[in-house]
């Protein structure tokens, strides 16, 4: 699992009980992620974080399909359980710090949307009602409106021999190599306080229209 960090603006607003903590990360967008005699800089392609998140939507809509069918109540309830498994495992959590034990929300549960464009990643979560939720839930609230989160950075393994990066040289002072990822599985987005990637943006606002109200669900 790799961690890159990158710097952005967070800001937290709230109305009634409802809120929505909304994120974007780039793509395209280069940035320095260590150093080893030459600098290291990273970016990630357009699209190649999707592959965890159409995965998921493929399997919700197997699962549908056999909710649907006419199969017998036992051949159904076998299927239905190995589809559930293999949900949780393309399951896509937001954290705090990469820390599962601080998780705000996540694909499965319904409250948390992944949106991919040609020029980001859209992340919509749904927030229990103020003092409802977990501690850490309002902790990370209240880190975002006192800008002690700032960004986001996934949590992402790279298939190994299947092409999913290259190295390109970027031509400028230091000529610095650019590891450019094609292709990845995101296990996870987190809040994180250091940043990298200065275009990476956390929102927690009033509830309105999200794309955790348009995203299709199965309800079990």
């Amino acid at each position: 699992m790799e961690y890159p960090i990158l710097d952005g603006a967070l800001e937290v607003r709230a109305r009634g009980n409802r809120r929505v903590l909304s994120g974007r990360f780039p793509y395209r967008k280069t940035a320095t992620v260590r150093s080893a005699g030459r600098t290291r800089k990273e970016r990630f392609a357009s699209g190649s974080m999707y592959w965890q998140v159409r995965e998921f939507e493929k399997l919700q809509g197997e699962m549908a399909k056999v909710i649907a069918s006419a199969l017998d109540k036992a051949t159904k309830a076998k299927r239905l359980e190995a589809l559930e498994d293999a949900l949780e495992k393309r399951n896509t959590f937001l954290l705090t710090g990469h820390d599962y034990n601080r998780t705000l929300a996540d694909m499965r549960t319904g409250t948390l949307a992944v949106a991919h464009t040609r020029e980001a990643v859209e992340l919509e979560a749904t927030l229990p009602p103020e003092g409802e939720g977990p501690s850490w839930v309002e902790d990370a609230v209240r880190a975002v409106r006192g800008g002690q989160l700032r960004g986001i950075s996934p949590g992402f393994a790279v298939p190994a021999g299947k092409g999913g990066e290259r190295l390109v040289r970027e031509d400028g002072p230091g000529d610095a190599l650019v590891r450019e990822i094609l292709d990845c599985v995101v296990f996870e987005y987190s809040l994180v306080a250091r940043p990298a990637y200065a275009e990476t943006t956390v929102d927690a606002r009033a509830y309105a229209a999200t794309l955790v109200d348009r995203r299709r669900r199965v309800w079990l």
